[in-house]
């Protein structure tokens, strides 16, 4: 069995009560028990003593401060380390002097190697035909050997011109502007 008391109220107060009894439907003993329950979960003073919404937006946007300073120390600085790295391997690499591209297929100067064959300054006035036919073939090998020799120097010309030294971090580091299908092509040359 319950037990009920008294509880004394002001008219403006009263009147407070019955529009809320009116509008939730409830009797007003439900009603002050539901306010009473939801001060002390809250842990709201109701004289105005409450837990400023701005302190705990406050203390929310701390603590997300924190794990982003905590998730760049442990992720971001660390992968940013790593791309520093690679960047200055590729520098280095692109830097020196020896710069070799992969080439599926290298050019044969010659199927078999070469024979001394002497000539003597009588016989140089008619040369036979089969030393034209070698000669001949041999220069068409020649050129294709200088074409290929030519696209690899564009091709490196080109790769040179977008790298550049730009400082990242403290330190100056080479960065290649392109795309990464760019960077493959170059890799992919034929």
């Amino acid at each position: 069995m319950k037990n009920y008391y008294n509880i004394r109220i002001s008219l403006t107060s009263k009147k407070l009560l019955e529009n809320l009894q009116k509008r939730l439907d409830r009797n007003r003993m439900d009603i002050i028990e539901e306010c009473l329950q939801f001060f002390e979960s809250t842990g709201y003073d109701p004289a105005g003593h409450t837990k400023s919404p701005e302190e705990e937006l406050k203390k929310l946007r701390d603590s997300l401060v924190s794990f982003i300073r905590t998730q760049e120390k442990k992720i971001l600085v660390p992968m940013a380390a790593q791309v520093d790295a690679l960047t200055l391997k590729v520098g280095d690499y692109m830097s020196r002097n020896s710069v070799e591209l992969p080439v599926t297929k290298k050019p044969k100067v010659t199927e078999k190697p070469l024979e001394k064959v002497k000539v003597s300054v009588q016989e140089m006035s008619e040369p036979s035909a089969s030393l034209q036919a070698e000669k001949q073939a041999l220069q068409i090998r020649l050129e294709k050997a200088e074409k290929e020799n030519k696209r690899l120097k564009n091709h490196l010309r080109t790769l040179k011109e977008r790298v550049k030294q730009r400082k990242i971090g403290f330190s100056d580091h080479y960065v290649i502007e392109a795309s990464r299908e760019e960077i493959q092509s170059f890799f992919d040359f034929k």
